[in-house]
């Protein structure tokens, strides 16, 4: 009895020591091979990552707060902020002069505001300005970053429709200094380097670039704008390298977040959070890295030429992946935002092509009938991988376009927005 007792206390005590064994073996491999994914993944990651060099004459984060904080003075009666936003963007054919008396009202009523927002984005920052110090005041605006973005999205509304108003009535030079407010507001915000500051920045250049596109489009002596005003209020950041520098410090905070989540403070109390919780967490780490990677090779990908890659995520993730799973849950309007800069940047290229296309003297005063060699116009734009639409129609007129823009835009899932990539057709050159 007592040697059975003993064959059963030793098969016990083997079966003990190989099941450690085993689960000693499992936590060394787990723990080597997250070490290496995550080498793998971090040096994947550095190979796309880039540093966005910005424009030196973009408005500082201090002049964009400033800006804001007098945009919080703008003083709307009720349904005029809906009418006006729905005027920064309403083509100028549709106009009436009831909408013109509407943005006269509201403009002269907010004079004064307008002005100190001019200012404010032109004025240099205080020497000892600390944005972080400002950002610990009691003030709401500078405890939420959204409420600054709300603010200057309205002020951009704002003046799209007293600029749009000026343009139907001549007075290109009111026109102008709404515009260069407008210009100075997206750019400020698409070289701050936060994923939140360029979809914002985006957004404002769309309001702008819409209103110089209808600019382009009309006589010269029906806006009497100058031409060189025109071209100096194209927006000359680089939107594309601007993206990336956001997802850089997107991703970044993502792995920083779940070092802090899992931190040994945090973890308290979980029993086998020592034994297996760093390798946990450095494959959680692994996705948020190769999901940045895929993001940041995406945005040389052009959207009309892969519409399937921006696929969130790009095949059905099986239930028990729930590492990547997580991963995914933090960005599922990242794939849309690199589409939306894309079209962004190619209205940019749109807008550029025209207003060649009109300030050139071609020979025998007409557009010439094949494309012209112009960078605009041979290179593919970065929305839909194709060069622009060129056609030069019976009249003399000239139909410019994103290739199919309008249809892209509503394949990404933006709706009411394929407005942004519109066709331009210009009137054909006067005669000399």
């Amino acid at each position: 009895m007592t040697t059975k007792r003993t064959s059963l206390f030793s098969f016990f005590l083997k079966t003990v020591m190989v099941v450690l064994g085993l689960a000693l073996t499992a936590v060394l491999v787990l723990n080597g091979w997250s070490r290496f994914t995550f080498t793998r993944a971090q040096r994947s990651f550095e190979t796309v990552a880039t540093e966005n060099p910005g424009i030196s004459e973009a408005c500082s984060r201090v002049q964009l707060r400033a800006a804001a904080k007098a945009a919080s003075e703008l003083n709307f009666e009720p349904n005029e902020k809906g009418e006006i936003g729905s005027l920064a963007t309403l083509p100028l054919k549709e106009w009436t002069a009831q909408d013109d008396a509407l943005v006269a009202l509201v403009a002269n009523r907010n004079r004064s505001v307008l002005e100190s927002i001019a200012l404010a984005l032109v004025s240099d920052p205080p020497k000892n300005a600390d944005p972080q110090a400002e950002s610990n005041s009691d003030d709401r605006l500078d405890r939420s970053p959204i409420e600054i973005h709300l603010r200057l999205i309205l002020t951009a509304r704002m003046l799209a429709a007293e600029a749009r108003s000026a343009i139907r009535a001549g007075h290109g030079e009111h026109a102008a200094r709404c515009l260069v407010s407008i210009k100075q507001i997206a750019e400020g915000l698409e070289c701050q380097g936060h994923f939140l500051d360029v979809l914002m920045g985006s957004a404002i250049e769309k309001i702008l670039n819409s209103c110089l596109l209808e600019v382009v489009s009309s006589s010269w002596t029906t806006t009497n704008m100058d031409r060189k005003d025109v071209a100096a209020l194209v927006p000359k950041a680089d939107l594309m390298e601007a993206l990336r520098s956001a997802l850089n410090t997107e991703v970044a905070s993502w792995v920083r977040n779940v070092d802090e989540a899992t931190s040994d403070e945090n973890l308290q109390g979980v029993l086998i959070a020592p034994i297996v919780g760093p390798s946990l967490k450095r494959l959680l780490q692994v996705a948020f890295l190769e999901n940045g990677t895929r993001l940041l090779e995406l945005i040389d990908t052009p959207f009309g030429s892969d519409p399937e890659s921006f696929n969130s995520p790009p095949e059905p993730l099986p239930r028990w992946n729930v590492i990547r799973r997580v991963a995914w849950i933090v960005q599922p309007n990242m794939l849309n935002m690199i589409g939306r800069c894309q079209a962004t940047t190619a209205q940019r290229q749109l807008l550029d092509a025209a207003l060649t296309m009109r300030t050139t003297q071609w020979p025998g005063g007409a557009y010439p009938e094949t494309r012209p060699d112009l960078p605009a116009l041979i290179e593919s734009d970065p929305f839909s991988g194709q060069q622009l639409e060129y056609q030069l129609l019976d009249d003399g007129q000239l139909h410019l376009a994103v290739a199919d823009g309008p249809e892209l835009l509503k394949a990404l899932r933006m709706p009411g927005l394929q407005t942004w990539l519109d066709p331009i057709v210009l009137d054909a050159p006067a005669p000399e």
